[in-house]
């Protein structure tokens, strides 16, 4: 090497003075020296003055300290008199790296989240998502209607992510824990190992006890109504979370915060959904008791009165009413029939009816409240009437 600018000495942990007169093998990864000087061989032969390195690979360069690192570069050459003088121009990649190592995290992340909205399996997630980046164990405690839910999730000697079920005890609360509480909105703290492990749930203590972890985080799972949950996260290294990486564990926290929201209202929906539906099948029953009751009489009251031979006007009555009984026996099973709508199962039972049978049907219901208002009903139609296809119980609701 023949010159080394303040750029190179920055990156590379060198002086000038310590490479120039060096072969440019002391800049690489041991891994990769053996086949360099073929490479510049190659280069040095060709008509090509200048180009991109690492078009097939990434490339990567060695600092004094013997940390490797990401790097992109271009190579030129320039002929002087018998020998060739070749420049490099390298840019440390390090923090693009990680930028992008980030966002394919936090994208990976939001997918799996969005995934599901069950909160059981929310839980084991919010559990697993921050094994191994940030911690070897971790224990996801939440309150939710009443009861206390806690899991945990621990690396394993092969490398996998193996979890607790979850269980749930009533009445129990997250305790207090180095002022970390439901009135900070700090979603990321680093607290003793010793008043962390104090503040889990006692089934997980004997796992946290066996890492013997040298950290503990908590994160604070706060959404609009409060704080939902917490996660403790127990490391077997040295040094709490700073820098980048509190900046991603932070926006993982905000991601876990809305998913474990967003799992506790689908839970609290599929419950509202079950009450009404177990409602209207006890509303439904009560109702449809008295109906047939009403149906039965009317029926029973309509034969006699034909029996009997009464007055067309009365056995006409009877049977209106007998006809309202029977819609409204429709409207109950309509109440029954909200579910298997939801369910994309709702039947409708299409019939060539008549178009006129269909008018006299619902006129012949609405008379008796328009004779009860003094309002006439006249009809006209020009026959025949087409015959239409429909449903003809719901179409006279």
């Amino acid at each position: 090497m023949t010159f080394f600018n303040e750029g190179a000495e920055r990156i590379f942990g060198y002086t000038s003075g310590e490479v120039l007169g060096q072969p440019l093998e002391m800049l690489l990864p041991v891994s990769a020296r053996a086949t360099h000087h073929h490479h510049i061989q190659q280069f040095a032969n060709s008509p090509v003055h200048s180009r991109r390195m690492g078009e097939r690979r990434q490339i990567a360069g060695r600092r004094k300290n013997g940390e490797e690192f990401p790097a992109e570069a271009a190579i030129a050459k320039l002929a002087y008199g018998d020998d060739i003088l070749s420049s490099v121009v390298l840019r440390d990649v390090t923090e693009q790296k990680r930028a992008e190592a980030r966002q394919r995290f936090l994208l990976e992340t939001s997918t799996l989240l969005a995934a599901s909205l069950e909160l059981n399996e929310t839980l084991q997630l919010l559990a697993r998502l921050w094994i191994p980046s940030f911690a070897d164990l971790a224990v996801v405690e939440m309150v939710h209607r009443g009861e206390f839910y806690h899991l945990r999730a621990a690396r394993s000697t092969e490398g996998t992510v193996e979890h607790s079920d979850i269980v749930t005890a009533a009445g129990r609360r997250l305790s207090a824990m180095a002022g970390v509480d439901g009135s900070r909105t700090q979603p990321v703290d680093g607290v003793p190992v010793d008043v962390a492990l104090a503040a889990v749930a006692p089934s997980h203590r004997a796992a946290v006890e066996a890492l013997a972890p040298h950290t503990a985080t908590v994160v604070s799972l706060h959404h609009r109504d409060g704080l939902l949950g917490r996660i403790t996260l127990f490391a077997d290294r040295a040094g709490p979370l700073a820098g980048d990486d509190l900046v991603l564990a932070e926006d993982l926290a905000h991601r876990s915060a809305v998913a474990l929201e967003n799992a506790r209202l689908h839970e609290q929906l599929h419950r509202a959904v079950a009450a009404r539906d177990d409602t209207i099948s006890v509303v439904s029953h009560d109702l449809r008791n008295p109906v047939n009751a009403v149906k039965m009489l009317a029926g029973a009251v309509l034969q006699t009165a034909v029996r009997a031979g009464l007055p067309a006007e009365i056995t006409e009555q009877v049977s209106v009413i007998q006809s309202a009984a029977e819609q409204m026996d429709t409207l109950i099973q309509d109440l029954l029939d909200m579910s298997r709508a939801e369910a994309g199962r709702f039947a409708v039972d299409l019939r060539s009816v008549p178009c006129a049978t269909l008018l006299r049907d619902a006129l012949r219901t609405l008379a008796p409240l328009a004779a009860n208002k003094g309002v006439a009903l006249a009809t006209e139609w020009q026959e025949p009437l087409p015959d239409v296809q429909v449903d003809p119980e719901r179409v006279t609701q």
